[in-house]
């Protein structure tokens, strides 16, 4: 092995440990540019993570059921390493209420409610969308919510509430970037009947071409982030007012780099470049 190669962990969980399929290029694209590249758990006790110049967090999927100790996790890792995305952008990241700070500065979101655990708000009339603040994959997500849907998600920790929009049955566009830019883009369409938009739910994954309207709203959203992510996920609903952000993915996000393997070479290139600095400075995306 050579000594003087780049040694870059891309983070997982103990479900995956082999990764999933969609990062296999950026794997590969790591490899050309000469790293010595693997998966590895964030939570596997015999990770030695100072040895590592950089580690690069992807399908850590079980991260919302064990939050603290996965942001300490973060916290460590990120000094002694390079950890991107750095921690302190998981950790803002890790609870949706970021949603009502973008809303905050101007970006058009979809209405979002946060109700603390133990809250007593009332589902209102109408078809309403509850989910944990914490969660991944549409996990305990209900449409047409019950007071007894969100009551059962604030016994436990914080909830979202939000109208449903019937226009996700279209489909919901998650634009991808890459140091900033907007590389590549899907449409998520749900099965028949059902309105979650993830693959392992039934929904029709195609790649698209990005329109201006989502490029846009992706670079305002980028932009208002204190540090540029060396990578982000946009996902967005068309609506007759104009696409509205339904989620910024900084932790964990499919990436879909099978649709544009270009784009792994480019976030490959970002990781080589960061592992090149000292550990506990800025990379070049970050």
């Amino acid at each position: 092995m050579d000594t003087a190669a780049p040694r870059v962990a891309l983070v997982t969980c103990a479900a995956w440990p082999n990764g999933e399929e969609e990062d296999a290029p950026l794997l590969e694209a790591l490899t050309a540019a000469g790293a010595v590249v693997g998966y590895v758990c964030w939570d596997d006790p015999s990770v030695q993570w100072p040895t590592l110049d950089a580690a690069v967090v992807r399908s850590t999927w079980d991260y919302h059921e064990r939050p603290a100790a996965f942001l300490e996790w973060a916290d460590y890792t990120g000094s002694v390493t390079h950890l991107m995305n750095d921690a302190a952008m998981l950790r803002w990241n890790a609870h949706k209420s970021y949603l009502l700070e973008l809303a905050g500065a101007g970006v058009p979101v979809v209405p979002t409610v946060v109700v603390p655990k133990g809250g007593t708000h009332r589902v209102p009339e109408g078809e309403w969308v509850v989910k944990p603040a914490i969660s991944i994959g549409a996990e305990q997500t209900h449409r047409g919510a019950t007071q007894a849907d969100l009551e059962a998600i604030t016994a436990t920790g914080d909830a979202l509430l939000q109208p449903y929009l019937r226009e996700v049955t279209d489909g919901e566009v998650s634009v991808v970037c890459i140091g900033g830019r907007p590389t590549h883009a899907v449409r998520k369409v749900p099965a028949p009947g059902d309105f979650r938009t993830q693959a392992h739910h039934g929904a029709e994954i195609t790649a698209v071409a990005i329109s201006g309207a989502h490029a846009q709203l992706a670079q305002v959203v980028l932009g208002l982030l204190p540090r540029v992510p060396a990578y982000a996920r946009v996902d967005v609903v068309d609506t007759v007012d104009g696409p509205l952000l339904m989620e910024l993915e900084l932790i964990e996000p499919c990436l879909w780099f099978t649709a544009q393997p270009s784009a792994a070479g480019e976030l490959a290139a970002l990781v080589v470049e960061a592992c090149g600095t000292p550990p506990g400075t800025a990379g070049p995306a970050q």
